[in-house]
């Protein structure tokens, strides 16, 4: 997992949903790492691309703003475990 800390070691990692990222961050640097080099078994790994392909869903893209319902409904996808 490559980032941008000097100490490449990581011990805290965040999960973080964002438009085009992989969810899993270097909470130190915050740089996007890439879930594949993530170690953590495949089931959590597909879980978690699940979770971000729903990312984003409250979003109108076409008018730059969110649809109605759209906080509660990040609200919700934010508490998904």
């Amino acid at each position: 997992m490559r980032c941008l800390c000097e100490e490449q070691e990581k011990n805290e990692l965040k999960v973080e949903g964002d438009v085009g990222a992989d969810p899993i961050w270097c909470n130190q640097c915050n740089c996007n790492l890439d879930l594949e080099e993530v170690p953590i078994e495949l089931h959590l790994k597909l879980e978690l691309m699940k979770w971000i392909e729903e990312y984003g869903a409250w979003m109108d893209w076409c008018k730059d703003g969110i649809i109605p319902n759209g906080v509660e409904l990040e609200k919700e996808h934010n508490k998904k475990d």
